[in-house]
């Protein structure tokens, strides 16, 4: 069953890792959504503490991710498809259960 996406009222500045560490070791697992500085959507998939992927929509529709540790350090980042984003997270979750 997929949780029902909450709206991102924090700011969180990218900039800080310990500012993200604490994000992801602080907030419940979920799908956040909101606004960035520039006006763009983002969407935070947040595994508390293990780490979360932090996509913006770019203008040409695409999302522009960058994946965090449970540190707050970037270890992926590209500009992909939703599609393939979900797949990085379900095989993810395939190597925590193993």
């Amino acid at each position: 069953m997929e949780k029902e996406k909450k709206n991102l009222d924090v700011f969180l500045s990218f900039d800080s890792p310990e500012e993200i560490r604490k994000f992801i070791s602080e907030n419940e697992s979920n799908i956040y959504t909101g606004k960035n500085v520039d006006g763009q959507d983002v969407m935070i998939r947040l595994d508390k503490g293990k780490g979360m992927i932090a996509e913006t929509l770019n203008s040409k529709g695409w999302w522009e991710w960058n994946e965090y540790d449970e540190d707050g350090f970037v270890v992926g980042q590209g500009v992909t498809p939703s599609a393939e984003i979900e797949e990085r997270i379900a095989n993810r979750n395939n190597k925590n259960e193993d």
